[in-house]
């Protein structure tokens, strides 16, 4: 369960979701490698923060993907079993459900030319495709390499940005419902990770064109 307001409707089913069920899954497992999914939300600082920068903070999402991540470490130690966790920034990718790029999909899926943002225009944000992350995972695999990481591409994109895109692509003027106006900036520090792996990442718009192919709404 992703995100502070799902979160904050349902702390203790997040908890399990977030915590309890991966805990339970790696102590089923005898030795192999364990990666845990985890999120950008561990940090407060905003601005490429470095892996050290993390912790509790205000962000209820945030901070149950910071315990899990200490709690998993633990127990993997203990049971001899490599562990890796993997920060990533807003993943996009076909049939997504949350994030700004996903609320532009939601209104094409069913058709409409109107759609619901939870963010301003001005917000800017970080995102990586969803074959790109795969592919920061099997690469991580096939190295062995253990420990917590920023996983990112360096591809920050302003709402306004994303609208922008997407009108370019369908040919479409979508017109916008501001459900809420969240404003921010939010992008990682990946140098730690990437000095040790070479990935290509999908051109923003490039995966957005994969997306909608897939998907067959244009």
């Amino acid at each position: 369960m992703s995100g502070d307001f799902q979160v904050e409707r349902d702390y203790i089913k997040a908890l399990e979701i977030n915590v309890i069920n991966p805990l339970k899954i790696l102590n089923k497992i005898k030795g192999g490698h364990f990666i845990y999914i985890s999120s950008a939300s561990v940090y407060k600082n905003k601005l490429f923060p470095d892996e050290e920068e993390s912790g509790f903070h205000t962000s209820l999402y945030g901070s149950q993907k910071y315990a899990a991540e200490g709690l998993l470490k633990v127990l993997a130690n203990k049971r001899g079993i490599k562990f890796t966790a993997l920060r990533f920034p807003r993943i996009y990718g076909p049939f997504m459900q949350r994030n700004p790029v996903a609320d532009f999909l939601i209104a094409m899926r069913n058709k409409k030319d109107e759609v619901n943002l939870y963010d301003d225009f001005s917000a800017k944000y970080e995102y990586i495709f969803s074959y790109d992350a795969s592919e920061y995972i099997i690469k991580i695999m096939e190295k062995g390499i253990e420990g917590i990481y920023n996983t990112g591409s360096g591809q920050i994109k302003s709402v306004q940005e994303i609208k922008e895109i997407f009108d370019k692509i369908t040919g479409k003027k979508f017109n916008i419902n501001f459900i809420k106006k969240r404003k921010g900036v939010d992008a990682i520090n990946s140098k730690k990770i990437q000095k040790n792996l070479k990935i290509e990442f999908t051109d923003f718009e490039e995966g957005l064109r994969k997306i909608l192919k897939e998907e067959g709404v244009i």
